[in-house]
Parts: C-alpha cells; sequence; structure tokens
C-alpha cells in the first residue's frame, strides 16, 4: 500500500465546516444521524496512520474507515499534519 489512495472516514461527531482547515485535501460533510464523514486522499499508509492518530489526539471517536483505490478526485493527497 504504496501509492496515493481514497479514505472515507465516518466519525462519531457532529463536525461543522469550521473543522476543514484540520483535514487538508478532505471533504468535511455532516450527516443527518450527528455523524461526519471525511472523504479524501492520502499518498500512503504512513500519511493515513497520520490522520487516524489526529483523530484519536483530537478525541474524535470513528465510526468506520474504508480505504479504496487509487484517488478518483484531483485533490492534493494529504501528506500528514504538516506546519505552515
Amino acid at each position: 500500500m504504496d501509492e496515493a489512495m481514497t479514505c472515507r472516514v465516518r466519525l462519531g461527531a457532529d463536525l461543522g465546516s469550521e473543522w476543514a482547515h484540520w483535514f487538508v485535501g478532505f471533504s468535511v460533510t455532516p450527516r443527518s444521524d450527528g455523524t461526519t464523514e471525511l472523504v479524501g486522499s492520502v499518498c500512503d499508509q504512513a500519511a493515513l496512520h497520520g490522520l487516524l492518530a489526529l483523530l484519536r489526539d483530537l478525541a474524535i471517536p470513528l465510526v468506520s474507515v474504508e480505504v479504496t483505490g487509487p484517488p478518483t478526485s484531483s485533490v492534493e493527497p494529504a501528506r500528514g499534519n504538516e506546519e505552515d
């Protein structure tokens, strides 16, 4: 799993658009059931682990994580929590 992949992460929290800057390269979509869906791409498995660690550090509960093949959008793959 050393190539970019698309991730769909369901969170057990209702996050608004103000959270988008935490998840660069991911769409943040609140759902009517009180969960939030993140969809985007990561450059490799290490970046996926970085995303999951960020969610853990923010104490945001995971509902599900789905990883699929190569990215289907033109969004730049996330590379972790880089400082600006």
